[in-house]
């Protein structure tokens, strides 16, 4: 494949995005809230994992554990963090909780701010919603422990045995504000393909045509990805730049 035809295959514009994945209903504009009600502080407190993801170049998305967080009230969340910097400048950040045997999430977005008397971080809620369960689904993300058998043990986690592996990814963008979001990618594992010694492909599936990560990447194509293999402990961190691209035989 030339060139210009590669270049012809990347999408740059949302109108040119938009012929592909129609525009999404605005009804569905109404699933978010700017307060925690009781069905989000009742999934907060189920939840056992929590990945934080932060605008701040310096900060990487870190998992923590509901035992890092402290829920002051409806609209405020004491995280236990040594972000001492965030003080200098805003941060923002989306938190995205994971209840073990649910395929619905609970995203969360907003900002960080230090308490410097408590010696604290605190995240101001902006927007809170329910994401749909269909990337844990297609992942079988709580089907238990299912890797390919290339991978016995972690002297062998290669990057391309860990794609092969791999079923389930949260990937972290950024708007034209530099306000953050975090949504899962999800299928049978080794949907994420290392397609150079630097680049790998991440098929885009059927949703709910919001495209929030697709908009995102084409105001600002900084991203980081956490991968994850379902029943491992091990994970990996993917941080890069990201192109939407038609290209067929990347489709194949």
């Amino acid at each position: 494949m030339s060139s210009t035809d590669t270049k012809q295959n990347i999408i740059l514009t949302e109108k040119k995005l938009r012929k592909i994945i129609p525009n999404y209903p605005k009804i569905l504009d109404k699933r978010y809230q700017s307060d925690l009600d009781f069905y989000c502080l009742e999934f907060i407190t189920h939840s056992t994992l929590v990945v934080a993801a932060f605008s701040h170049s310096a900060f990487k998305i870190k998992l923590l554990d509901i035992k890092d967080l402290d829920l002051l009230d409806a609209k405020k969340i004491k995280l236990s963090l040594p972000f001492q910097a965030i003080k200098k400048e805003t941060v923002h950040s989306s938190l995205y909780f994971l209840i073990p045997g649910l395929g619905h999430a609970l995203r969360l977005n907003g900002r960080l701010e230090f308490d410097e008397n408590n010696a604290s971080v605190i995240f101001y809620l902006k927007t809170a919603y329910f994401h749909c369960a269909r990337a844990a689904v297609r992942a079988d993300l709580w089907e238990g422990l299912k890797y390919n058998s290339k991978i016995v043990n972690n002297s062998s986690l290669t990057v391309e045995n860990y794609l092969l592996s791999s079923s389930y990814l949260l990937i972290k963008t950024l708007n034209d504000l530099g306000e953050t979001e975090l949504s899962p990618r999800g299928d049978k594992a080794g949907f994420v393909k290392l397609i150079h010694p630097t680049k790998i492909f991440i098929p885009e599936r059927p949703g709910n045509k919001v495209a929030i990560s697709l908009r995102n990447i084409l105001k600002n194509d900084q991203v980081e990805l956490i991968l994850f293999i379902p029943g491992r402990a091990t994970i990996m961190r993917v941080i890069g730049s990201a192109k939407i691209s038609t290209e067929k035989h990347l489709l194949l």
